[in-house]
């Protein structure tokens, strides 16, 4: 039997120690989404994963991503729900130096949850073993504007 003085908190119980994982920390704003966008990238078959290296260490920060193209709002947010359960629940061996951006796609939500969970972790993996290529926004308009097609080389200039 407890005291008066002595306070009873769930973590006290008998198997409630430790109950709730922690959520990892988000990133929130646009200019942190655009300074990961630069770093490494990861393709997978169910996200692409973007991720770069900060001075800090308070641990890794995520920011998720589901654009119209994947489908329509109910979908879109069944899949950042599904994301974050698994960063909430399991351990993604994310280094706590590091910011990722998950890009989901479509598949992301027909696949089983142990699966997508296994997928985020293999891609986290081939991230940090350098098996990902170095990020950076392409500009496509910009290399093809430089470019003339063999066509218009071979015509006369109109006068």
């Amino acid at each position: 039997m407890t005291s008066p003085d002595e306070t009873v908190c769930a973590a006290d119980e008998p198997g409630l120690s430790g109950a709730h994982p922690v959520a990892p920390q988000r990133l929130k704003k646009r200019p942190e989404f655009l300074a990961v966008q630069k770093g490494q990238r990861f393709h997978a078959g169910p996200f692409s994963l973007q991720g770069l290296c900060r001075d800090d260490r308070n641990g890794p920060r995520f920011g998720l991503t589901v654009t119209r193209q994947t489908g329509n709002s109910v979908e879109r947010n069944r899949i950042r729900r599904r994301l974050r359960e698994i960063l909430r629940l399991r351990d993604a061996g994310a280094r706590p130096d590091f910011d990722y951006v998950i890009v989901a796609r479509p598949s992301a939500l027909s696949l089983p949850f142990d699966r997508l969970a296994h997928e985020l972790h293999q891609s986290i993996a081939g991230l940090h073993a350098g098996k990902g290529r170095k990020g950076g926004p392409r500009d496509r308009r910009a290399s093809s504007a430089g470019r003339m097609s063999s066509d218009t080389k071979d015509q006369a200039p109109a006068s």
